[in-house]
């Protein structure tokens, strides 16, 4: 088993990590953080950028919790990995939301 948190960079992301920390802990499992980048890049405060994800990972790292990171984008220009879209009229976003998503990335295994 592991823990999937989606990761935004605001207090209520970080509270969510806080969660998904103590998940991890509870059940002695890493965590995976999920961010998703959109269309419109970086300019949404959703998204979030690699100071923001270094600082979640370090933060777990620090505590003794397992981890890893996804960055997922739903375009080309975007930095992170890239997902193709494998079903038409569903957005990258609610795949990753599903329990038995399957994301096609061509940057890197999940």
């Amino acid at each position: 088993m592991t823990v999937v948190v989606g990761y935004v960079p605001t207090q209520t992301g970080f509270s969510a990590v806080t969660e998904a920390e103590r998940q991890a802990r509870w059940r002695d499992v890493a965590v995976v953080i999920v961010n998703i980048v959109g269309a419109a890049g970086y300019l949404v405060p959703t998204a979030a950028d690699q100071p923001d994800l270094d600082a979640v990972v370090a933060h777990l790292s620090a505590n003794g919790v397992r981890n890893s990171l996804r960055q997922i984008s739903d375009d080309a220009g975007a930095r992170g990995h890239h997902c193709r879209r494998r079903s038409r009229g569903r957005r990258v976003a609610d795949r990753a939301r599903a329990p038995s998503a399957v994301l096609d990335c061509e940057a890197g295994a999940w």
